[in-house]
């Protein structure tokens, strides 16, 4: 029998029938139950927004990582002679264009490139991760990074007015190893300058500076990386937007099934993202209300506590 729901952490059917936690209030749901997968997204690939935002539950191995949004980990070109490149044409997008479908007006001009590029990279407006094994013998397992927020990309909200019950969280359910978690994104890929190795894995920046990849030797992408403005805009693209928090699973929000203390384990735990600042306004606080395990290092901004400990209940400000 169905009920209604109204916040992230209330399942949108009864516990004993929703065993994976599937809560309403997200346009976008995915549980991954079984099988080998390398890397999970919650948000799109290469551009588009998530309204309402989207669940990602994971209990099983990854063998890769765990991301709340999307992925924008691409050389993107605002160069029109590249448009109908069927290389390229994916990763086209007109600055004007962009701006005006976003009313966004009076972008001096040397900012118009990026300040488009960031309103097209994916976004999802809030996200809830869910990682849970099964038992001490079955534990859900993510090898990488678990990023409540994108690759290359961000969640931002784009209708005002979610209610902070739905905030932007992971949920820590039992028996869960988790080699790195961060509550912001992964912007690593941003300013990577690599030499292509057989033709593959060009350094972002490298590509959208080059004047290889068209017929009149024109640069990839117009915008000036070398100018600070230009570049701190860029980096926006991996800048949190929306505040985090974490939540352990409880049967008292509606959870199958109340966290087993010590039960999870994380190798690193960072307050913020990797390659990747928070944008937000006012101080962010995380509640780590049960008991786990580090295994490495925890980051709170300042604070850094020794690995092999056991973490009990407490508060961060960042």
């Amino acid at each position: 029998m169905l009920r209604q729901c109204h916040t992230a952490r209330c399942s949108c059917l009864p516990a004993e029938d929703n065993p994976n936690n599937i809560p309403a209030g997200y346009a976008a749901r995915v549980r991954v139950v079984a099988g080998r997968v390398t890397n999970v997204y919650g948000g799109n690939d290469i551009a588009g927004n998530v309204y309402a935002g989207n669940t990602v539950g994971i209990m099983t191995r990854i063998y890769g990582d765990v991301y709340g949004g999307g992925n924008g980990s691409y050389a993107y070109t605002d160069n029109v002679n590249l448009k109908d490149n069927p290389r390229w044409s994916d990763f086209y997008y007109n600055p004007d264009e962009v701006l005006a479908a976003a009313g966004v007006t009076g972008v001096p001009e040397a900012l118009k490139s990026v300040t488009a590029l960031n309103l097209v990279r994916p976004n999802a407006e809030k996200v809830s991760i869910l990682v849970r094994g099964k038992d001490a013998d079955h534990p859900a397992i993510i090898n990488g990074g678990l990023y409540v927020g994108g690759n290359s990309a961000s969640l931002r909200q784009n209708v005002p007015g979610i209610p902070a019950a739905d905030q932007t969280h992971i949920k820590i359910g039992s028996y869960a190893i988790i080699d790195n978690a961060f509550l912001g994104n992964n912007g690593a890929n941003m300013i990577k300058i690599d030499e292509p190795v057989d033709g593959r894995n060009e350094g972002v920046l490298r590509t959208m500076r080059s004047t290889d990849y068209t017929s009149d030797a024109s640069q990839f992408n117009s915008m000036d990386l070398k100018d600070k403005d230009v570049f701190a805009k860029y980096m926006e693209g991996c800048a949190m937007k929306v505040k985090s928090a974490v939540v352990f699973e409880s049967t008292a929000n509606g959870d199958a099934a109340d966290y087993v203390p010590f039960s999870t384990q994380f190798g690193s735990f960072y307050c913020g993202g990797n390659v990747g600042s928070m944008i937000t306004e006012g101080k962010t606080t995380v509640n780590f209300s049960a008991s786990y395990i580090i295994r490495w290092w925890v980051a709170v901004t300042a604070l850094w506590l020794p690995r092999l400990i056991t973490m009990p209940s407490m508060k961060a400000e960042c």
